[in-house]
């Protein structure tokens, strides 16, 4: 059992993973809730793991809640934000600083859109309801734009190296893998352009 912040013990586990031991992580992580209490959330025993899952490297992928209430999705790309819903899932949005690059995923379709997370964090009622009140942390995403195709989990792993679980609310990503997957949207989006130079969203 590890916090969800020690990547370095999360990358021990995945390396003597391949070298043929049965470890697995059993990941943990506390959040503090405001009123001097405190929330722990324990992470499904799985074997797939992303160590970097909880590391503040200023990118993120999202997932836009799709499979649960395809309103949820349709909401963050009509009022381009980032979202999430009810505790401990909703606090991941805390995570995000101003600059931080978004980039929204849709269960079985992809990367549909990207942003720069604005470092605002506001609360609203869920989907409206009052008796859901502060169920929802949002943040505006500036420079919000359609990824159009999508980039699927196959093509994430595949120019990024990394073997990452999109099961999970959000999780963030380390710098190289950011830039990679950024040069290949900008090919999506602008193949006539040279690669990386149109939208390349770096921490602040």
């Amino acid at each position: 059992m590890t916090n969800g912040l020690d990547f370095r013990t999360r990358q021990a586990i995945q390396y003597w993973r391949r070298a043929g031991l049965d470890v697995r992580p059993w990941v943990y992580r506390v959040y503090a809730t405001g009123d001097d209490t405190f929330l722990l959330e324990v992470a499904r025993f799985a074997v797939e793991d992303n160590p970097y899952e909880d590391a503040r490297a200023g990118f993120y992928i999202l997932n836009t809640n799709y499979g649960n209430d395809p309103a949820d999705h349709e909401d963050m790309l009509k009022n381009k934000k980032a979202a999430a819903y009810f505790a401990p899932w909703k606090l991941k949005i805390e995570q995000l600083s101003r600059g931080d690059t978004v980039f929204l995923y849709q269960s079985g379709v992809g990367i549909i859109a990207m942003g720069r997370a604005s470092g605002t964090l506001q609360k609203a009622a869920y989907q409206g309801d009052p008796k859901h009140a502060e169920e929802e942390y949002f943040m505006a995403l500036d420079r919000f734009q359609r990824i159009d195709p999508p980039v699927p989990a196959a093509k994430i792993k595949e120019v990024t190296g990394a073997n990452y679980v999109f099961r999970g609310t959000m999780f963030s990503m380390d710098a190289d893998s950011a830039a990679g997957l950024l040069a290949h949207i900008q090919q999506l989006v602008n193949p006539r352009s040279p690669a990386g130079t149109d939208f390349q969203p770096s921490p602040q």
